[in-house]
């Protein structure tokens, strides 16, 4: 039987927040252009903020009906990033360290608590390709909650490239099948210690050693 890859899905929350945001700043944009009689900076401002925010909005209706919103795809021998345009594989065993980080938001009036970033350094160039075609292959690549996943997604992603990471591929199946029944719990991988340091640090660094 095909090994079934474990996925983790846009946030739900976070895609419907960022849809009323748009239409709600749409909304706004289209009744000031509706009574503004002269052409001023703010006009052309709001026209420009009105004009790249209409089809983005588009873009993730889009999105949504064809199933295809950003996720993070854990394969036996690698994990797939899809980032609205952008896409990048990697491979466990070239993963040579990542770090964990924690950012204050720009944004005052944001709900949500400081984001939390992933960064992935590998062996190998990481090969990311867009809509357009075009490829950056720098050793580093960056999970971050403007994929549309939360916090919780980022630090499970994380936490799980830590486990798949120092696993050697022969062992990994098992852990796939306990991911994909619910029956997956990271104490059994990782002790209690190692779990708050992934829950609380501000900044964790995990390094990898040569493995097969």
């Amino acid at each position: 039987m095909t090994l079934q890859p474990y996925v983790i899905q846009a946030s739900f929350g976070r895609i419907a927040f960022t849809l009323i945001s748009m239409i709600a700043l749409q909304f706004v944009c289209f009744k000031f252009l509706e009574f503004s009689d002269y052409i001023t900076p703010l006009f052309i401002i709001v026209v420009i903020v009105f004009s790249i925010v209409f089809p983005f909005s588009i873009y993730m209706f889009w999105m949504i009906i064809q199933h295809r919103t950003p996720r993070i795809i854990f394969n036996l021998e690698d994990f797939e990033v899809i980032q609205y345009t952008r896409k990048a594989k990697i491979k466990y065993a070239d993963i040579t360290s990542f770090n964990l980080e924690r950012h204050e938001t720009n944004y005052r009036t944001t709900a949500y608590e400081p984001e939390r970033k992933l960064f992935l350094y590998s062996a190998h160039p990481i090969q990311v390709v867009d809509i357009f075609a075009r490829t950056t292959t720098e050793p580093i690549f960056q999970v971050q909650q403007g994929l549309l996943i939360n916090n919780e997604q980022i630090l499970e992603t994380a936490m799980l490239l830590y486990i798949l990471c120092q696993n050697k591929a022969k062992s990994r199946p098992a852990i796939f099948h306990k991911l994909n029944n619910k029956q997956f719990k990271f104490t059994d991988y990782l002790n209690q210690k190692d779990i708050a340091n992934f829950t609380y640090d501000q900044k964790l660094n995990k390094k990898f050693n040569a493995r097969k």
